[in-house]
């Protein structure tokens, strides 16, 4: 899990194009949407990343 998150934070940082999405994230790291989603959540809690948006419009920015 925390590489994973490291992983998706430094690519956040440097070159993301694009919105950062749950489905990217799954996608990126090779993982389900459900670990994903847990993921994001987890750092979403901790305020790293703020949710934007909602329904399919649902993106991830850093805090």
């Amino acid at each position: 899990m925390w590489y994973n998150i490291c992983k998706m934070l430094n690519m956040l940082f440097d070159r993301f194009a694009g919105n950062r999405t749950s489905s990217k994230w799954a996608k990126i790291c090779k993982v389900s949407q459900d670990t994903a989603s847990r993921e994001i959540n987890s750092l979403v809690a901790k305020g790293i990343l703020r949710q934007e948006g909602r329904g399919f419009s649902t993106h991830y920015v850093i805090s």
